[in-house]
């Protein structure tokens, strides 16, 4: 059974075949950036860390909402939330809670999450 559930997982990359490239994007975000949340200090686990996650949660909760529904209310909800992310994740990083190079690489996930999201907007203004 195992085995057959980590074939599963290979052969898809644990994604489901109607998942959009943004849910897969965020999802992936969510997934590579979860231990850097583990590095930040103790005291910092039940507020930023606690915000962070939120919100990283929402983005993901409101992909299956853009991607059934196609609402640009939706869209321009997940555009807030990432921005709002953003400065989180600057905020985290000024404070030294995050290294450069993860500093780096997340403000790289959530600037092509924003790309697409962008793209999205402009397409449903169409």
């Amino acid at each position: 059974m195992q085995e057959r559930e980590n074939d599963y997982m290979r052969e898809t990359d644990g994604w489901e075949p109607s998942d959009s490239i943004l849910q897969k994007k965020i999802c992936r975000m969510v997934e590579d950036t979860y231990p850097y949340l583990k590095n930040f200090p103790k005291a910092e686990r039940h507020d930023l860390t606690a915000e962070i996650k939120r919100l990283q949660y929402s983005m993901v909760e409101l992909t299956v909402e853009v991607d059934n529904h196609h609402r640009k209310t939706a869209l321009e909800k997940l555009d807030t939330q990432n921005k709002q992310l953003k400065k989180l994740v600057r905020l985290a990083f000024r404070l030294r809670f995050l290294a450069p190079k993860s500093y780096e690489r997340w403000s790289a996930l959530l600037k092509e999450i924003g790309q697409i999201i962008g793209g999205r907007i402009n397409e449903k203004a169409r």
